[in-house]
């Protein structure tokens, strides 16, 4: 399981550069199934639309960056499977809200 309280002060510090509604993280990062070879998933809202895919972008960047391993950002929007929503918000945790 990755320990995220140890990175909570960068996600902050991340979130309010990037204009970041909401960021919450899910799947193998919450259990004991999280290895070396993870990636983090990360369910992302952003404030406002301007600029939205360079700050999602950005975002992306810097939080791989911070984890040293891929990151991958969900948009609530793009949520089209109920099947894949259910698992989402089953295990979540939010680590940002504005």
């Amino acid at each position: 399981m990755l320990d995220i309280e140890n990175y909570q002060r960068k996600i902050i510090s991340i979130c309010q550069k990037y204009r970041v509604k909401s960021l919450s993280i899910f799947g193998s990062a919450l259990t004991e199934h999280f290895n070396e070879s993870s990636d983090v998933d990360f369910l992302i809202e952003l404030e406002g639309a301007v600029d939205g895919i360079k700050r999602y972008m950005n975002v992306k960047f810097e939080l791989e960056e911070l984890f040293s391993r891929p990151v991958d950002l969900v948009m609530p929007k793009s949520l089209k499977n109920s099947r894949i929503k259910e698992y989402i918000f089953s295990n979540i945790k939010t680590v940002y809200a504005s």
